[in-house]
């Protein structure tokens, strides 16, 4: 491997350091213009070396040999970054990121609207480069830890299986470093691999950045079932095409070729993700609000579905039913998946005997109020358990702190209304944590039995009550809850908790949950309360107390078992990971807002 060339900028400048500061996020917006595909057949070298740039007629690689006479503009980077500019026509790497960084340090405010759109160009350029550089290291990772397996297996989708062994935890390191899931890891690992060896001219065009890795994720996610050999048929194709093509039109161009390079093994594919992958699933939208979806179905039967609800709205509405076409689909859905009758809608059809279900709620977002076992204008029980954190204030209506179902933030109305619901249903149980000083829980307790709740009429007060006022509503709740609260072990663990058995009592299992509300790996939000009761240290050698159990997810749980992998617990709620790398990440106990 050569070394460097010196730096192309004029004299001026070389008294600045060569900074390159790409963030690492690489999978938003749109794409770059189109680029001519040369150079895509080959696996890039180092940037100093990379496809079509030269060093030739001692003239630096940053000022290209295709546009003779061009000059660095006198007036600092302004007219370098214009259409046709040398800036345009430089590759990714040190010289390109340090003329970014000088336009962007002050020179953007002067500069020609032609020429910021030239900057935020190059500097896409840069993140693609960069994100090519990540996926090379990946690669390398990688290929020590799956390649070196003795016995590597592909699925039919061409994913790796390791199930039992060692290398099935292996994304786990890159997901601690980067601070992502196991699964996110896993796609990177898996895509660094297929630009070496399925999509080699993707992998060109990343390198050049003219295209971002995001766009190589979705070649590789449909071409992934394909045969090595067709797979690289397809990346041959699409890869001149891609810097042209957004996200959508690049997704359905792979999806027709991988249809005509292999129709049989594109069908299997969606059956397979049916068969495994196909599920309800609930997930929070930007907005705040929430999707029920239902996913990796097959095409017919989506298809018949959504008729059957648009056929129910077109009903509602020729049946006098307020509302849009789009907000009665919205209400039969959510009907049908409620056991609800849409057409009880239809007035004078009402379930609930009131003729006023089917009139506008001021209150509501919908244009009536839903009719069922809540009655209009109620919210029916949850029937299931839900864990709530709700601080004091916002639960009796004189904070706008917000409050969490889920780990998911609720506004304080929102929240009132959960509250109120839930605490109508059987199985609810109503908890309370004692935060202190420092955030994190400091007491614990839980209450027995059934205690419906409602909550003060209107909205949160637009003054707040006054300390007496909120210290005596405290009271009276907690008193009614007839909660009795355990202290959490800070620092040392006065073993108080401790238990002569290897399953933990009810009472340890809420103080532990309590301390720690997610699972203690670096960076997994699973919820604590889903998540498994773990000794640190193997019981019986390791005690059943709150400075030796944790509520690691079982993925994380597994994984603590796994060769190269160690778990400390240094003190009640704070957790040591080792990695086989040798890596250290340490995780402490749940700060609260509240």
């Amino acid at each position: 491997m050569g070394s460097a060339p010196a730096s192309s900028f004029p004299a001026r400048d070389r008294g600045c350091p060569g900074l390159v500061l790409v963030e690492r996020d690489y999978f938003d917006g749109p794409g770059e213009e189109l680029w001519s595909a040369s150079a895509v057949d080959r696996e890039p070298d180092p940037w100093w070396d990379a496809p079509g740039e030269d060093w030739r007629d001692g003239r630096p690689w940053s000022a290209p040999h295709e546009a003779p006479g061009a000059d660095w503009p006198e007036a600092g980077t302004r007219g370098a970054f214009e259409a046709g500019g040398p800036a345009e026509l430089m590759v990714p790497g040190v010289p390109l990121s340090r003329l970014v960084e000088q336009a962007v340090a002050g020179e953007l405010p002067g500069m020609s609207d032609d020429a910021v759109v030239g900057v935020a160009a190059a500097a896409r350029r840069l993140r693609s480069r960069a994100e090519w550089l990540e996926l090379k290291a990946t690669e390398e990772f990688a290929r020590r830890r799956w390649e070196s397996d003795p016995a590597p297996v592909r699925d039919k989708n061409g994913r790796w299986r390791f199930n039992g062994r060692d290398a099935e935890f292996a994304p786990d390191e890159l997901a601690f470093q980067l601070t992502e899931s196991p699964l996110a890891a896993q796609d990177r690992m898996d895509l660094a691999l297929a630009l070496r060896d399925r999509l080699p001219a993707m992998a060109g065009q990343l390198a050049a950045g003219r295209i971002d890795g995001y766009r190589c994720q979705l070649v590789h996610d449909v071409t992934a079932g394909l045969s090595a050999e067709h797979a690289r048929q397809a990346d041959a194709r699409l890869a001149p095409e891609a810097p042209g093509l957004r996200y959508d039109g690049l997704r359905r161009r792979a999806r027709k070729l991988a249809m005509m390079l292999d129709p049989e093994s594109e069908r299997e594919r969606k059956e397979r993700a049916t068969r495994k992958k196909a599920r309800v699933e609930v997930f929070p939208e930007k907005s705040g609000n929430y999707a029920l979806a239902g996913r990796e179905l097959p095409v017919e039967e989506v298809l018949a579905s959504k008729a059957h609800i648009r056929g129910l709205a077109q009903e509602l509405r020729a049946n006098g039913v307020l509302g849009s076409l789009r907000e009665l689909e919205l209400t039969c859905y959510l009907d049908l998946t409620q056991g609800r009758d849409p057409r009880d809608r239809i007035p004078g059809r009402s379930a609930c005997g009131d003729p006023g279900g089917d009139r506008a709620r001021s209150d509501s977002p919908w244009p009536f109020s839903p009719p069922g076992a809540g009655g209009p204008g109620r919210r029916a029980p949850f029937p299931a358990k839900i864990n709530l954190l709700v601080p004091v204030g916002t639960l009796l209506g004189w904070s706008a702190m917000p409050g969490e179902a889920g780990r998911d933030m609720i506004d304080p109305r929102t929240l009132r209304d959960l509250v109120q619901a839930a605490s109508r249903h059987p199985v609810t149980r109503w908890c309370v944590t004692i935060v202190g000083a420092d955030q994190t829980a400091a007491a614990h307790g839980c209450a027995r039995g059934q205690y419906p709740w409602d909550p003060s009429p209107g909205e949160a007060r637009a003054d707040p009550a006054s300390s007496a006022t909120q210290l005596d509503e405290l009271a009276q709740l907690l008193g009614r809850l007839k909660i009795g609260f355990a202290s959490i072990a800070k620092g040392a663990c006065d073993h108080r908790h401790r238990e002569d058995r290897y399953r933990p009592g009810r009472q340890l299992q809420d103080l532990v949950r309590a301390r720690n509300a997610t699972c203690p790996a670096p960076g997994c939000g699973a919820s604590s309360y889903h998540c498994d009761l773990d000794h640190t240290k193997a019981w019986p050698d390791g005690d059943t107390d709150e400075c030796n159990l944790g509520p690691p997810c079982r993925h994380h749980h597994r994984l603590k078992q796994a060769s190269g992998w160690n778990l400390a617990q240094p003190q009640p709620g704070s957790f040591t990971w080792t990695t086989p790398a040798g890596r250290a990440y340490h995780v402490g106990p749940t700060r609260y807002d509240a």
